[in-house]
């Protein structure tokens, strides 16, 4: 399952070089620059993370609007910073840095799956019975691994 993230930051340069930097690491990107998308985006995706530009969260409401609308309270978020001030913060510039940092983050949240998709989590599955699961059941397509260090497919 591909981690899904949702970036907002009022400078488009930054969202797009950002975008393509975590695309290229195996992310599904969506952007916002402004807090009116960043909760229209967030409701419709659902992502599995919102990182969010620490100037821009101290200087709109967006932070108080995530905070009041429960379908998005369980949603991470993660700040990130030009030039981060302590390590609460993360270098928006660090685009391998981030990645990581959402993929360390806990993943309760499951999303539903499409008729015919086969599902497994290998905290509940090893990789030798969930390929038996897929060898029996006759399934084809792709295998997508995701660990700390990124996704891949098989």
């Amino acid at each position: 399952m591909t981690l899904s993230v949702l970036i907002v930051d009022a400078e488009l340069e930054v969202l797009g070089e950002l975008a393509s930097g975590l695309r290229g690491l195996g992310l599904e990107v969506a952007i916002a620059d402004s807090p009116a998308l960043a909760l229209e985006r967030a409701r419709s995706r659902r992502p599995d993370a919102l990182v969010i530009e620490q100037s821009f969260a101290q200087h709109t409401d967006l932070l108080e609007r995530l905070a009041a609308d429960r379908h998005l309270t369980t949603i991470p978020r993660l700040l990130m910073a030009d030039a981060p001030s302590d390590e609460t913060l993360l270098d928006r510039r660090d685009c391998a840095a981030l990645a990581r940092s959402l993929y360390e983050l806990p993943r309760e949240r499951s999303v539903a799956a499409r008729e015919g998709d086969f599902r497994g989590d290998l905290t509940q599955l090893g990789v030798v019975d969930l390929l038996q699961l897929l060898s029996i059941n006759r399934r084809s397509g792709a295998l997508t691994i995701a660990t700390a260090r990124g996704a891949g497919e098989v």
